[in-house]
């Protein structure tokens, strides 16, 4: 990556570099003793400071990214003017406690609320303080920009009007689990610090859905009274439906894996029994 650079001296011991990047909102200072025979140094001190207030998700995102693979890098290379001046090898990987969870879990949505702020074409900072369904509902509306089928909390249960018709087909659904897939009426958006993100019209996909009142609605078509009755249906044993952006066929997203939350410090309902893809 490259980098501005603010200070530059060297000394009998070692030389002292200070960088500034991502514009000048991250600045990074090395402090390090001269080589060995071209060899590393592992006494290298980093320093690094930034400020994220009142900033837009991307340059969150770039500069906690950046931060990260500083503090996080296994070898690092420090060049002024196409001069090698240092470099810093064989250093013990870093534990996400290590690093900091907080700083992790505002990086991560950052980036997610950039990309979703880009498709809606409407931008505001990072909120004063991130909730975790925050951090749920902006990674699921990624992952369906991304064309990725997802399980989403606002999805628990899914209503559809029976239109009075009667069929064996009918009567079978109400009473056993069945492969629902039907558009929302309404588009999929997200609320972040009270402005709303339209991701846009969502597939709802199970392959186990459950009639809730069923048996309610089986008696209705018995006594003529269907047309509009409401069935409630839930997605079998799991607890949320799944969602896939709907500006594709159903049958696109037939044989496709599942993607998971991967938020840190989330544990995701149902993930070790996550199904695989459509058959």
């Amino acid at each position: 990556m490259k980098a501005k650079v603010k200070h530059f001296d060297s000394g009998e011991l070692g030389s002292s570099l200070d960088v500034a990047l991502c514009g000048g909102e991250l600045v990074a200072k090395f402090r390090f003793p001269h080589l060995e025979d071209g060899g590393a140094s592992r006494e290298m001190k980093i320093q690094l400071s930034y400020s994220i207030r009142k900033s837009r998700p991307a340059a969150v995102a770039e500069i906690l990214g950046t931060a990260r693979h500083i503090r996080t890098a296994a070898s690092l290379e420090l060049y002024v003017a196409d001069m090698r001046i240092t470099k810093m090898g064989g250093t013990a990987p870093v534990s996400a406690d290590e690093y900091g969870i907080d700083m992790l879990v505002i990086e991560q949505f950052a980036y997610d609320l950039d990309i979703v702020q880009r498709h809606c074409k409407k931008c505001f900072n990072i909120p004063k303080e991130i909730e975790v369904r925050d951090r749920i509902d902006v990674r699921v509306a990624r992952i369906l920009l991304e064309g990725g089928i997802i399980a989403s909390p606002t999805a628990r249960t899914f209503t559809v009007k029976m239109t009075g018709m009667d069929s064996p087909s009918d009567r079978n659904a109400l009473q056993n689990p069945w492969m629902l897939a039907m558009k929302t009426a309404e588009p999929y958006a997200v609320t972040i610090d009270s402005k709303t993100l339209t991701v846009g019209q969502v597939w709802v996909m199970h392959p186990q859905a459950i009639a809730i009142n069923g048996q309610d609605a089986i008696s209705a078509l018995d006594a003529g009274t269907a047309e509009d009755f409401v069935v409630d249906l839930r997605p079998g044993d799991d607890q949320y439906f799944l969602l896939a952006l709907a500006d594709r066929p159903f049958e696109a997203h037939l044989g496709k894996g599942i993607n998971l939350w991967s938020l840190i410090d989330v544990k995701q309902p149902d993930e070790d029994k996550m199904l695989e893809g459509w058959d």
